[in-house]
């Protein structure tokens, strides 16, 4: 089942709030159901926490596919993400991909980042950018190579808007802008009118996998300070 990939299902798996003005000093919780061909499978929870610029995200995903009431595939990822003006300073990350682990840093050098994935080091320049779908300003940005902070690889991926569209989160109707994510990885992704990741769909060895908001709103932290 390694073949599903599902190192790469987001890519940044931080599927929370763009970084802009209108979040300064917001804090709070997002969680999605994931589901293949409608079977629930996992969950994904993100917390963010804004001040001014600077955005600090959690995230923790753990799935598990089943036959026959036996577990076949199992995928687990955590990270911790530091971000200021739009460009990463800190992604601490950590991957279990049945059996497969990854442990990905990146940080900020010159106008480009250090990635270490394991014990191997890389440097990349400012024309590899970082494949963060929470940040809305990732599927507007111009086609080219994306690294991944779930797994060791780099794509090559472009971005196409569909349009507005409406879908239902906990009984109630939200606009959403739907992107599509294609090239070496593809997705569709949905963006509600903050910025906030709403839905993704993919297929992975012919089913469909969905990633679906459980909140309206986000739930509020107590402590919204972020960790320097």
């Amino acid at each position: 089942m390694t073949a599903m990939r599902w190192a790469g299902v987001f890519a940044c798996a931080a599927l929370a709030i763009a970084p802009s003005g209108a979040w300064a000093h917001h804090a709070g919780t997002f969680t999605f159901k994931v589901s293949r061909d409608g079977a629930p499978i996992g969950a994904h929870r993100v917390t963010f926490r804004h001040d001014g610029g600077r955005v600090e995200i959690e995230a923790a995903m753990e799935l598990k596919v089943s036959f026959a009431m036996v577990p076949v595939f199992r995928f687990r990822h955590q990270r911790h993400e530091i971000w200021q003006d739009g460009k990463p300073v800190l992604i601490d990350a950590w991957t279990d991909d049945d059996g497969r682990e990854y442990r990905i840093t990146v940080r900020a050098h010159g106008e480009g980042f250090v990635r270490t994935v394991n014990d191997r080091v890389e440097k990349l320049d400012s024309s590899t950018r970082i494949l963060a779908l929470w940040n809305q300003a990732t599927v507007t940005s111009p086609p080219g190579s994306f690294a991944s902070v779930i797994e060791d690889k780099t794509v090559d991926v472009g971005f196409h808007y569909l349009g507005k569209e409406r879908m239902a989160i906990e009984g109630r109707e939200l606009a959403v802008d739907h992107y599509q994510m294609v090239g070496e990885e593809e997705r569709d992704i949905w963006y509600d009118a903050d910025g906030q990741v709403a839905r993704v769909t993919f297929l992975r060895d012919g089913a469909t996998i969905e990633y679906l908001r459980n909140e309206y709103h986000w739930v509020p932290l107590a402590d919204p300070k972020i960790v320097q």
